[in-house]
């Protein structure tokens, strides 16, 4: 930056030496005569305003500043003074370089954007024979679900020829580990690693029954009494080999506290902490048994016996029937069948008739 500030400045110098001497000529001024200029100045008016002394001579100095100096010499002066400013911005943006731009989603909450936003489209000139280049990333992408899924296709099943049979562990594996793994992503949780085990598998060989309740008293609420599972977890290290060691240490922490430090034989041993769950008993005459489905079948087919019987229903049959059977409606059919007279004319259509 030094350099160009001292060509500028060498520069500008040389101008007014090369014009000296022709400034004379146009510093010179005329006052006019007052005797000849007695009008009456009305107030606030701009006549009335007197110019500071010196200032009609800045003016006048500059304008014959700029008249005195050629054009091609000004044309010089203004090239050399764009590119040293060119170059003092240039040094000032390798110097203080400008912070890169993140987007924070299209709805600026930080959510995360999907493939199409990531890639810039870096195509200078589009050609109408080619795609852009966020549509060669999402092409990209759909080759690498093909090839995943000619993995799965071919790839997979030749594994099955190294599956082993299952076999239960040996009485010696008693503390069971479990971490998650997170495929294609990084997740905070998949450091957390978590051991179970039985109270009942350490004894009698690591504890006996007393040193067993007193190791259900130090781990508390860790212990489910249903399923007799004590159950811990650790992610305070940043790796799962850390926090493994971690739990496998406090487990012979809390199995040699057991042995040798205070049994709490005063402190009774409750679980506050568990709920237990309702377990409803089906009754077992409900259940169905050979005998009751048998007899379920039996009851099946006679209904359906019965309705096959019966075919289609004939309603004056159905009714003739009833008739012969029930006294009633046989008196009721006698009753149909007898013949009232009714009187003719008005009278004997009521009120309502004659209206």
């Amino acid at each position: 930056m030094a350099p160009v500030a001292r060509s500028f400045s060498r520069l500008a110098l040389s101008c007014p030496r090369q014009a000296a001497s022709r400034r004379t000529t146009f510093l010179q001024t005329h006052q006019p005569c007052s005797t000849f200029n007695q009008q009456r100045q009305q107030p606030f008016s701009a006549a009335s305003i007197q110019l500071a002394p010196g200032s009609e001579t800045q003016e006048s100095g500059s304008a014959a500043l700029d008249t005195a100096i050629p054009p091609d010499l000004q044309r010089e002066i203004k090239q050399e003074i764009r590119s040293s400013i060119r170059e003092l911005r240039k040094q000032v943006r390798d110097v203080v370089p400008m912070p890169p731009r993140y987007r924070t989603g299209f709805w600026s909450e930080g959510e995360k954007d999907d493939l199409m936003t990531q890639v810039e489209d870096g195509d200078d000139v589009f050609g109408e024979d080619d795609m852009t280049s966020m549509a060669h990333a999402e092409l990209e992408e759909h080759r690498e679900l093909r090839e995943y899924a000619r993995i799965a296709a071919w790839d997979m099943p030749s594994l099955s020829a190294l599956a082993k049979p299952f076999t239960l562990p040996p009485q010696t594996h008693i503390l069971r580990f479990r971490q998650t793994t997170y495929l294609g992503e990084t997740h905070p949780a998949e450091t957390k690693v978590v051991v179970e085990l039985c109270s009942k598998d350490l004894t009698p060989k690591y504890l006996t029954e007393e040193q067993r309740i007193t190791l259900l008293k130090l781990v508390g609420p860790r212990y489910n009494p249903d399923s007799d599972i004590i159950h811990m977890s650790c992610e305070k290290f940043p790796t799962r080999a850390q926090n493994k060691r971690y739990l496998g240490d406090l487990v012979n922490t809390l199995i040699k506290e057991a042995k040798e430090g205070d049994s709490f034989a005063d402190i009774p041993l409750t679980f506050p902490h568990h709920k237990p769950k309702k377990r409803y008993i089906f009754p077992e005459a409900w259940k169905v048994s050979e005998k009751n489905q048998k007899q379920i079948e039996e009851a099946r087919n006679q209904i359906e016996d019965i309705m096959a019987k019966k075919g289609i229903v004939d309603g004056n049959e159905v009714i003739a029937q009833a008739a012969k059977t029930i006294p009633a409606l046989g008196s009721m059919g006698q009753l149909a069948a007898q013949t009232v007279t009714v009187k003719k004319g008005p009278k004997a259509r009521g009120p309502k008739g004659r209206n």
